[in-house]
């Protein structure tokens, strides 16, 4: 983000204990932070952390973020990344993440463990009030991958994308192998060209 804006609007979606929050603040003291955290004990390390750092300021929700608002089953694992799971021993309450962008939003960041392609898909309309885009992609080896979409989905909103492997077998097509369920993990920065 540009120092021009002085108190950017930022959303941390699945913020865990709180090391990008504490980044934006550190880089944006005057930002406008809502961070997201339904795990219920890192939620109060995100807290602790915060007010350690003196950042009084952030709205912290102990909450999950998906297409819908309700409740869903949650599956902590107590380090970062607690997912939705239908044999998850939490109930967690989930608010619909389209509904904090009818304003607009400088940075969205979302890291929530495979369930992005249904907050983007469902937030399709709206990613127009966001200016700055970040999400971790997560490929479980059970599902179907839908990368193509996610990313033709943030591409027709406008914006560029930048993509990075955070997790990938080295050899996939010799040793392909996964990791908590996982087989691929990206970084995906998408930035509006317009932006300064």
């Amino acid at each position: 983000m540009s120092s021009a804006v002085e108190s950017p609007r930022i959303l941390d979606v699945g913020a865990n204990i709180g090391m990008a929050t504490l980044y934006f603040k550190q880089s944006f003291p005057k930002a406008r932070i809502s961070a997201f955290e339904p795990d219920p004990s890192i939620s109060e390390v995100l807290q602790k952390n915060l007010i350690a750092f003196g950042h009084r300021d952030v709205d912290v929700y102990r909450v999950a973020v998906s297409d819908h608002a309700g409740t869903k089953n949650f599956s902590p694992d107590n380090s970062d990344g607690g997912r939705f799971a239908a044999d998850g021993e939490n109930v967690v309450s989930v608010v619909r993440m389209r509904d904090w962008l009818d304003e607009p939003v400088d940075l969205l960041k979302i890291d929530i463990e495979g369930a992005e392609f249904d907050v983007i898909i469902d937030c399709r309309d709206r990613l127009k009030n966001v200016t700055r885009l970040f999400v971790e992609y997560h490929s479980f080896t059970s599902k179907p991958q839908r990368l193509p979409e996610l990313l033709t989905i943030v591409r027709d909103a406008g914006f560029r994308l930048y993509v990075q492997t955070d997790f990938c077998a080295p050899s996939p097509m010799k040793d392909a192998f996964s990791d908590n369920e996982m087989d691929l993990r990206l970084n995906i920065f998408a930035v509006r060209p317009d932006s300064d």
